[in-house]
């Protein structure tokens, strides 16, 4: 029998914000990518933070770039990484340069990744491309921060993209949960950036604000990101939204 291929999913140090009060201290690896994975025909694996002790970086933009690791620690995790055959960035409430690092790594070895919500954020940053905030851009707070798996909003899907030849459509409704976006002009400016997918909103002034909802980066043998959460979209959805990722992983 042939080995199945790997899939490393990088596991987020749980916060306080997320698990108050709890006396222990927990990385997370959510089931629905292990799942993905194994009904995918691959094996799944939890890539762990490689610190002595593991830190949670509450300030996610400030801190993702600076290098945190000894050099005994990027050896051990890079060990890890070197056994997957493909990488799922998560989403969560923060990221940490550990997760920029394993995005560069796989990007190196032109393995496949997938980027969800921060981890979206993750591999935009590992690509020279900046994040902002939806206070930045004039947005409420909350306006995408809808912690429901039945709000649905839609997105405009660009004729051409890897994400039209995936789903076939103009438009696509999907759910949302996050506060921190990519500005279209600000990744169109970058030419690592191949934007899929957008969504229009107004400021609290009321200048209109595009920003993007998927991208890929060009050359790479398959490096996308999805600013909504596929693995909690309905089961056709995830099927066609992380098929390629594992096709890829797979050839």
């Amino acid at each position: 029998m042939c080995a199945k291929p790997v899939i490393g999913i990088v596991a987020k140090p749980l916060s306080e914000l997320e698990c108050p009060d709890d006396i222990w201290t927990e990385d997370y690896v959510k089931d629905e990518f292990r799942d993905m994975a194994t009904t995918g025909g691959c094996v799944a694996i939890g890539v762990l933070p490689p610190f002595h002790g593991a830190r949670y970086n509450g300030d996610e933009s400030a801190a993702v770039l600076r290098n945190n690791l000894s050099a005994e620690e990027l050896a051990d995790y890079e060990q890890v990484l070197g056994m997957c055959d493909g990488l799922v960035l998560q989403g969560g409430l923060s990221g940490d340069y550990y997760e920029y690092h394993a995005v560069r790594y796989a990007l190196s070895v032109n393995m496949p990744i997938i980027g969800i919500c921060a981890g979206f954020n993750t591999l935009c940053r590992a690509v020279g491309c900046d994040i902002t905030s939806a206070t930045a851009l004039g947005l409420p707070p909350e306006l995408h921060n809808v912690y429901s798996t039945s709000y649905r909003h839609e997105i405009r899907v660009r004729r051409g993209s890897e994400l039209f030849g995936m789903f076939g459509v103009d438009s696509l409704a999907v759910n949302s949960l996050h506060t921190q976006f990519l500005d279209v002009r600000r990744a169109q400016e970058n030419p690592e950036v191949l934007v899929n997918a957008t969504v229009s909103d107004v400021s609290t002034s009321g200048e209109p604000v595009e920003t993007v909802e998927a991208f890929t980066v060009p050359h790479a043998r398959y490096a996308m990101g999805f600013k909504w959460h596929p693995e909690l979209m309905e089961k056709e959805h995830q099927k066609v939204a992380f098929g390629p990722f594992l096709s890829a992983c797979r050839g």
